[in-house]
């Protein structure tokens, strides 16, 4: 059982985490935070690819944070989780799934992982605990455990988000460039306006200046 006071100190570090959402060391920070608070030996996050591949974001492991792997999820505790509810194996996790390395590598005995959720309800990772010995959490564990959930599920959509975005523009602008090039070798002008009352032009050929005298950019 936890007091009032260490209940108030442990949601005072969730939030100071918490609050470095957009920080690059966003996850980093979350698997070293969690893996304290719970006393556990192990934690990781990490986003599931539409091949069914987990790429993890963070890990932390026997006391510091580790370099990222990338897994398969069949065969292992993890494919439970994913897009479906949390999933606890308070002890014997290596016997339930032989065919999972990284239990064996890293020793554990315990493992409770709860699914990752974008803001419009689309599964896109997981986040997980690990201990080298059995685990029961109480109430006030597995509500740091959703807490935790929900802030790296709105930070993983939040990057995602961002990172199809400039994908976008950067698509856009490759478009632009190749149109820009055509014409720019088409014989004669081409041109693109806006159907204003001054023709305004968005777009204007190379060849504009040899016909009319102006330069494409005095149109």
């Amino acid at each position: 059982m936890h007091t009032s006071k260490e209940e108030a100190e442990i949601f005072r570090q969730l939030a100071e985490g918490f609050g470095r959402s957009g920080h690059p060391n966003f996850f980093a920070t979350l698997v070293e935070q969690l893996a304290r608070l719970l006393n556990v030996d192990h934690a990781l996050v990490a986003v599931v690819t539409e091949a069914n591949i987990a790429e993890t974001l963070a890990v932390w492991s026997s006391g510091a944070l580790q370099a990222n792997i990338t897994y398969p999820l069949a065969g292992t505790p993890c494919e439970t989780v994913v897009g479906h509810e949390p999933c606890l194996y308070a002890c014997d996790v290596q016997s339930r799934f032989p065919e999972d390395d990284l239990l064996s590598q890293l020793g554990a005995d315990s493992y409770m992982g709860l699914p990752l959720f974008a803001p419009d309800g689309t599964a896109i990772g997981l986040l997980a605990v690990l201990h080298n010995q059995p685990i029961q959490f109480d109430g006030l564990e597995n509500e740091i455990l959703r807490i935790a959930a929900a802030q790296a599920g709105a930070e993983l959509g939040r990057r995602q988000a961002e990172n199809a975005l400039r994908k976008s523009e950067a698509a856009a602008k490759e478009s632009e460039r190749r149109l820009n090039t055509l014409l720019n070798h088409l014989p004669g002008m081409a041109y693109r306006c806006l159907n204003d009352n001054d023709w305004t032009m968005q777009l204007v050929s190379k060849g504009a200046e040899a016909l009319t005298g102006y330069r494409p950019d005095e149109l």
